[in-house]
């Protein structure tokens, strides 16, 4: 019993240290956010800074899924061709997601 609950501290712990510096990253941007116009601006002025961000996102997603995609095909092999789908769809979903970014990020108020 003693493991499972070291582990639910540690999982508890990390939550709570993310939503700790969410909040204080957060706070200088409560006066920014009264405003739609003034975040549409400042979106479209840090358009590259945002998808540097979410490039280093994808990145690190990656390769925890190329650990986690490894160790399920050692348990179950067959798992081969549903993964190759599911990445597949994951691929196109960010390509979209994309897309739509740049398209919205090339654009003058």
């Amino acid at each position: 019993m003693r493991p499972i609950w070291n582990s639910a501290v540690r999982i508890a712990l990390v939550l709570c240290a993310f939503l700790l510096v969410e909040l204080l990253l957060s706070l200088p941007f409560n006066g920014l956010l009264r405003d739609p116009n003034t975040v549409t601006t400042w979106l479209q002025a840090h358009v590259s800074e945002l998808l540097i961000w979410r490039l280093c996102l994808y990145a690190t997603v990656l390769r925890g899924w190329c650990w986690m995609r490894a160790r399920l095909l050692q348990r179950e092999p067959e798992a081969a061709m549903r993964l190759r789908r599911a990445e597949g769809a994951a691929a196109i979903a960010l390509l979209l997601v994309e897309l739509v970014n740049a398209r919205f990020g090339w654009e003058v108020p």
